[in-house]
């Protein structure tokens, strides 16, 4: 009876990220003739995907950075984001599954030349952290400051896209809040606003879905 004869495939046995982790690892390719090849997989200077690897990528990338301050990573079903604060300038970044990535386009521009600090909550309530930054005033830097929201423009036609978000002060639409005041354990934020008797006062900012924007409320009197 004649044999089948059988050709054996070059295999290679490539290194699983998940599985290896930084480690250099080694393959074996067998070819047709029987010679043994031992190859070498470089060892990998990235941060291999699984739950939470964003976060630690991202404390380790903004240590190369001198920065006055830095945002949580903000993850949601459109993916990772995260900002940071260095001298005169305000940055965002997106998270691939392996590296963060400039994408400080979104910002067009921002809203200021001397961003101070940035705070992360979920300000419009969608599950999603949001980002408010403070400026502070070119023109009295060391007493006037002013905020404003960044996060999901839900809509029809802009879902998963980052904005600037509206604020309604009870006379105006704007991007901006005056004075702001942020209480970080409630994640509220407090500005001046106008009341229907527009008379200036204190209040809450808190976000309308059926408006897309913040909108102002007079704290009660005690």
């Amino acid at each position: 009876m004649r044999q089948r004869s059988a050709s054996l495939g070059a295999v290679v046995f490539l290194c699983v990220l998940a599985a290896c982790g930084n480690n250099a690892t080694t393959g074996v390719d067998v070819s047709t003739e029987g010679t043994v090849v031992t190859t070498t997989v470089p060892a990998s200077t990235t941060v291999p995907w699984s739950e939470g690897a964003e976060v630690v990528a991202w404390k380790q990338f903004v240590q190369s950075f001198e920065v006055l301050d830095v945002s949580e990573v903000s993850t949601g079903e459109c993916g990772s984001r995260a900002m940071l604060i260095t001298e005169e300038s305000l940055t965002m970044y997106w998270w691939d599954g392996v590296r963060w990535n400039d994408d400080s386009a979104l910002l067009q521009g921002g809203k200021g030349n001397l961003p101070q600090k940035v705070y992360t909550h979920d300000y419009t309530n969608d599950g999603v952290l949001d980002f408010f930054v403070i400026y502070a005033d070119e023109d009295r830097p060391r007493t006037q400051t002013f905020g404003a929201f960044f996060a999901y423009l839900w809509g029809i036609d802009d879902v998963c896209d980052w904005g600037w978000v509206d604020i309604n002060d009870g006379r105006n639409t704007t991007k901006t809040l005056q004075s702001p005041d942020v209480d970080v354990q409630k994640g509220k934020i407090f500005a001046p606003g106008f009341t229907q008797r527009r008379t200036s006062a204190r209040g809450e900012y808190e976000f309308m879905p059926s408006t897309g924007a913040l909108m102002y409320r007079e704290l009660a009197k005690k």
